[in-house]
């Protein structure tokens, strides 16, 4: 009996420490990949920094900043709360203009061309 309990603590035991060992490996894949991603994070931004940089030497330090705005003003004219708006009051102004002419054409043709100008 204590030679089967002798036993199963050294199965134990060798159970538990292949189990740490699984888990240290385990552990520095996820440190290894983790260590990735941080040099590739780092490259980006040193790529990114060298654009900017390359851009504002090219162009000066206050273009960017414009075209954000005008880009920013563009898309906010187009796609804004007040666009929305200004589309409606467009097509209201087409409507109208159409119906106008459809009325002058129905004029002209009752009266004939010469009489309605």
């Amino acid at each position: 009996m204590a030679a089967r309990r002798q036993a199963s603590a050294r199965y134990r035991e060798r159970n538990l420490e292949e189990e740490r060992e699984k888990g240290r490996e385990r552990m520095a894949r996820h440190r290894e990949k983790i260590m990735e991603r941080a040099e590739l994070a780092q490259e980006f931004r040193a790529r990114a920094r060298d654009a900017s940089r390359r851009f504002h030497q090219k162009n000066g330090p206050n273009l960017a900043h414009r075209q954000r705005i005008i880009c920013l003003e563009a898309y906010s004219k187009k796609h804004g709360p007040w666009a929305w708006i200004e589309r409606q009051r467009q097509l209201e102004e087409r409507r109208a203009e159409a119906q106008e002419q459809a009325e002058l054409q129905e004029l002209k043709d009752k009266y004939g061309a010469d009489y309605v100008e």
